[in-house]
Formats: structure tokens, sequence, C-alpha cells
């Protein structure tokens, strides 16, 4: 689709939260192939967007005018009408060839109804394109302009939450049905500057973002069986197997020989006999690129650990342990470590949930349900700890991708649908 998004910016600032909210929606829309174009202000300046943003096109043709926070239609100056029918006038000979707009906060803020008044003439002459309205407060009130039924019917209004949308609706004389809830992207790739080998990795991998269940355990190829890797993914079958979606990354280093690859293969083999879908449930870095065969990153590799939510570390000995500290302040997951070493409860201060795997100094044997009952407890004591559990709802719930897929997607092809039927009256056109 192509998709005109129209704002009030002379540039995007930082410290406006709808700057990075109209920025974000523009990578997610170019990323599922959408045409993007984005219309400000003539005075508009930014060194960002000026060199190139993604290939964005940027039109510089919202009107220069003098604010005023209009409470009322009956306020508006003739200066002002001006406004609106200059913005109608400049939108009307780029708008037809685009199959949905966006605006954000022109029928909702007094500042910007000059721009409002323009957009909805705008959309009463294209009735075929349907024009989403984003309201980014909780409007309060009842001013005049906030009456959706004085639009034409293709004007809807997007609110960011459900809980507060029948106040919107009662707003906007409307019902709660006709507004539409778009939640804000807060994706962690974007809010922490990803770098492009982790956004690659989660686009090959999208369950390293989705799952109910991430882990990634750095380890030496040839350290696999004194890291208990094979006992991590055994755990990670049965939490499967109690219902939820995990992914286990295995970030492997120095498989560059024929045994290393083979063993790695071993490893994998015996993920598959266990349940877990290869490269998607249970995924080694070094079969993702040959690059990786020696290793991954200290950036790659930290931005992964911001996507776990739960580490558990087997190891058969250590002498400090490094990775626990580093995924912990990297993500705070929840560390599952070794009771059998008595060195991890020194090193997490006795404050992680501590299980008998065994380990060099101390022997622990296992039943046959031993590690089935050791899934279950770690699963209980997730979903008993609310910071682990609300981190785990913001990666899963405002990306980009679910965003897309569960909302804008459906929300513009069902407008864009129902707009589509609409039939002119005779003698009317929609360049009328």
């Amino acid at each position: 689709m192509k998709i005109a998004i129209i704002t009030s910016f002379t540039e995007f600032n930082v410290g406006y939260s709808l700057s990075g909210i109209v920025k974000s929606q523009i990578k997610m829309l170019q990323k599922y192939g959408n045409e993007v174009e984005l219309f400000v202000t003539e005075q508009f300046k930014d060194p960002e967007f000026e060199v190139d943003f993604y290939g964005l096109k940027v039109h510089k043709v919202m009107p220069f005018y003098h604010m005023t926070d209009y409470q009322s239609l009956e306020e508006i100056t003739s200066e002002h009408k001006a406004i609106a029918l200059k913005t109608h006038d400049v939108l009307m000979d780029v708008i037809k060839g685009f199959d949905v707009v966006f605006e954000h906060d022109m029928l909702f803020q007094g500042w910007h109804l000059p721009f409002g008044l323009g957009i909805v003439s705008v959309a009463e002459k294209n009735p075929k394109i349907p024009f989403f309205h984003w309201v980014h407060s909780i409007p309060s009130g009842m001013k005049d302009f906030w009456d959706i039924r004085q639009y034409s019917v293709n004007n809807f209004i997007v609110y960011p939450n459900k809980s507060e949308s029948l106040q919107v609706a009662e707003n906007y004389r409307s019902t709660i049905e006709q507004i539409q809830c778009i939640p804000h992207i807060v994706d962690i790739r974007e809010f922490f500057d990803f770098c492009a080998s982790s956004i690659s990795f989660i686009d090959q991998h999208p369950a390293a973002m989705t799952a109910d269940v991430v882990q990634i355990y750095p380890a030496s190829t040839d350290k696999f069986s004194w890291k208990k890797i094979d006992v991590v993914i055994e755990l990670f079958s049965e939490i499967k197997k109690q219902g939820f979606r995990v992914c286990l990354i295995i970030a492997n280093q120095f498989a560059t020989t024929t045994g290393t690859r083979e063993s790695v293969q071993k490893f994998k083999n015996r993920g598959e006999e266990l349940g877990l879908i290869p490269d998607e449930e249970l995924i080694f870095t070094s079969q993702v690129d040959k690059a990786f065969e020696l290793g991954i990153d200290k950036v790659f590799i930290r931005e992964l650990m911001m996507l776990s939510n739960l580490f558990i570390f087997p190891t058969m000995g250590e002498s400090f342990g490094l990775i626990v500290p580093e995924i912990s302040l990297s993500s705070g997951a929840l560390l599952v470590c070794n009771r059998c070493l008595h060195q991890q409860i020194e090193l997490t201060a006795n404050t992680a949930l501590y299980l008998d795997f065994g380990s060099h100094c101390m022997t622990h044997a296992m039943g046959n349900d031993t590690l089935k009952q050791y899934a279950s407890i770690i699963l209980s004591v997730m979903m008993n700890d609310r910071a682990v559990m609300t981190r785990t709802a913001m990666r899963k719930m405002y990306n980009m991708d679910n965003l897309y897929k569960h909302y804008y997607l459906p929300v513009m092809m069902e407008k864009v649908n129902a707009c589509s039927k609409f039939i002119p009256i005779k003698g009317e056109s929609n360049a009328d």
C-alpha cells in the first residue's frame, strides 16, 4: 500500500514523544513493503531526513502559520480559514495516489485546527481513501470540532488503548466500536538501536522476539559437555511440553573444525529428538552464518541477551562466571544456578533460583522425572516474578511485527475495503 503520514513537524525533536512514534511507524510500514511518504511543514529541517531516512520521500508542503490554541470552530480567524484552504489545496494535488492517510493530532489539538479542517475537506473529496486521525492524549471538554459525525464517513479516530476508548468516543460524539485501538510501537530493537546483525538474526528467527521463554547461552563448542548444554536443551523441551513457546539460542564459539561442527549437529539432533524445532526453537549461531563460526561480537551477543527472560546455568564449574552478571545486567532474566556449585551462590548473593545439577566437586543423581520437575519449578518462579513477566510482555506485545500483523494491517485492510465500496452520488466524482 501507499501510505501518507501528515504531521505538523518542523523537525524530529528527540524530546517530543510523537517524533519517535512517527519514526517507528515509518520504519514498520516500510519493513512490510509499504510505500510511505511523509508530509511536514514548509520550514522542516532535520539533518537525518535531509540526507536519507530509509529512502523516505518528504513533502515540505504544510503551510506556515502562527498557531492559536482554538477551543471552538467559531473562534477560527479568516487568516486561519485561509490556511485550512491552502492545506486542502496542497494536499489535493498529491493525495490521490495514496491508499491510506495517517495524521497525528490534527483533529485533536486546537493548535493544529487549520490543518485538521484542511485534511478533512480533502478526505471528503476522496471518499475511497481512509483517513486515520491519531489522538495521543485523553480528550476532555467536548470541543465542537471533536465531532466525527460532521466529517465524511472515511474519517476514523485512532487511540492507543482500549481502556479509555469509551471516553474518546463520547468526546468525538461516536461509539466505542468506531474508535480504532492501535497501541504505540515500543520495539526493543528501535529503543536500544540494535545493530544490523541482531536485527537480521531476529528477522530470520522471529521466535527470539515472540517466544514466551527465551534464553541465550554463550558457550565454546568444545565446552558443551562441561556447560551441560544437553541439560538446558532437555529443560527447554520440558518447558515446551507444558504449553509454552520457547527459543533457546546457543551462541557458540570456535565451531571451525570437522569435529566441532559435528558436535554442534549432535546436540541439535538431540534437541530435535526431544521435540524442539531446529533453527526455530533451538538455534546454534555458528550455523546461522559461516562468519559466526568463530563466535559473534560483543554488541550482537549483548543484544541477544536483552531478549532473554531465562538463564539456566547448570555448568560443572566456574572460577567466576562472567556470563551471570552480564545476562542479569542486560536483561533481568530469571537466573537458575547450580546449587551443587557453591561459587554460584556466592556470585549471585544467594538471590537466584538454585537447583541441583551436580558439579566437578559434588555428584548429584537425577531421576527420570527430575528435569520435568525442574521445568515446573522454573515456570512457577517465572510466572510469579512480575518484573520478568512484565518485561516479557513488553517484548512480545509492542514490537513492530506484532503490531503490524495484529493491528495496523487488519485495520487498514478493513477500512480500505469499506471505503472502496463507496458509490458517488450521480453527478458527483472523487475529483469534485
